[in-house]
């Protein structure tokens, strides 16, 4: 189950599931994954509509298909854009509507042609990695200046939109005390992994958006790996207040 819907978050749960899985089931003890999924906030100034070309050539990139096999691969949501009737519940014609191609038989030509030009101009996304940088190092140099300087949709400054989730934390903490008759001194002497410790730690993964070595950390409960066994055993036996 993923908090709070967060991307990340779920994504990490997801591979972290699937792998321990896939090893149990081979027997194998290696890496199925080659890193943590990352969900990277684009740069201010920066054209998301490259942002979804990148994507769409993920696998193209990795030599997985070539761009003309997109719109078959059901790898690929490319092959949604391309055949309507695939699409289901997902609205991707609005994403046709975004990137300026219109959901017809001719802007879906027009749109595999387009991804053909990029690909062939920046097979390696070495261009789209620089101007990406570009635009992040433009970014902190405008938040250096003034935090004040980048404009949002909440119109909150964005240090403090960066903070929201970590305040949301620290307010369940404070409210979890309370229900389990704890306190801060209480995690201070009570070292490790305690009950309560480990039933909080299972509320705060279901409410919050923090990690498990930060739950670890913030409840004094020793290293996060013996955290996270005490919580596989705890969800099904102890009783969260």
């Amino acid at each position: 189950k993923a908090p709070r819907a967060n991307l990340s978050r779920g994504m990490h749960l997801l591979l972290t599931t699937f792998a321990s899985r896939f090893n149990r089931f081979r027997e194998e003890h290696g890496h199925v994954f080659q890193g943590r999924y990352q969900a990277k906030r684009i740069p201010t100034g920066f054209d998301v509509s490259r942002v979804i070309d990148y994507v769409h050539l993920n696998h193209v990139r990795k030599g997985i298909c070539k761009v003309e096999d997109l719109s078959r691969s059901p790898l690929s949501s490319v092959s949604l854009l391309m055949n309507p009737e695939n699409r289901g519940v997902f609205k991707i014609g609005d994403g046709f509507k975004f990137v300026g191609y219109p959901d017809a038989i001719q802007g879906r030509i027009a749109y595999l042609d387009h991804l053909r030009r990029v690909h062939q101009l920046d097979a390696e996304s070495k261009h789209f990695d620089y101007d990406w940088e570009v635009a992040v190092v433009a970014e902190r140099a405008i938040l250096k200046k003034s935090p004040h300087g980048l404009e949002r949709p909440s119109d909150l400054p964005y240090e403090q939109i960066k903070r929201l989730d970590d305040d949301y934390t620290e307010v369940v903490v404070k409210r979890l005390l309370l229900e389990y008759g704890k306190t801060e001194l209480d995690i201070k002497l009570d070292q490790g992994v305690a009950p309560w410790k480990v039933g909080m730690a299972i509320k705060l993964q279901s409410l919050t958006t923090a990690s498990l070595p930060f739950i670890s950390r913030r409840l004094n409960a020793g290293s996060s790996s013996n955290l996270a066994q005490h919580i596989k055993k705890g969800s099904d036996t102890i009783k969260v207040v």
